[in-house]
């Protein structure tokens, strides 16, 4: 298994552990208003998004990326690096959006930016080698 399934694995599972321990802290209430109605649409948006460019990036990866031999620099990603890293942000901001409290959002934004930031200069680095 790859080491950042691994991380990711763990940081996926403590924060589960957390959440579980003290849900109320997270969860929203059950109470309906327009705030919460708005996120839950939002964040709904927001996964089908995610998943949207995810499945697009993949797709367009697997098709002309030679076995990973190649750089691809058209398609989605002539608009944005890692396409499915944007994905993958998005269907996170969706979920949290939807279920959990306002302040859970710059936890998560916080967490994702430092697991990213360096998955992706640790990419680039690898990337600069292969692909002078």
């Amino acid at each position: 298994m790859k080491k950042r399934l691994k991380i990711n694995g763990v940081i996926m599972f403590l924060a589960a552990v957390i959440v579980a321990v003290f849900p109320a802290m997270f969860f929203r209430r059950v109470n309906i208003g327009l705030w919460n109605e708005v996120a839950e649409v939002f964040g709904l948006a927001l996964i089908l998004l995610g998943q949207l460019i995810r499945i697009s990036a993949r797709g367009y990866k697997s098709e002309n990326s030679g076995e990973g031999k190649a750089l691809i620099t058209n398609g989605p990603y002539s608009l944005v690096r890692n396409p499915m890293y944007l994905g993958v942000l998005l269907i996170g901001l969706g979920v949290v959006l939807m279920l959990f409290k306002l302040w859970v959002v710059l936890v998560f934004l916080a967490v994702f930016i430092i697991r990213y930031f360096l998955l992706i200069f640790k990419e680039e680095k690898k990337l600069a080698v292969l692909f002078p």
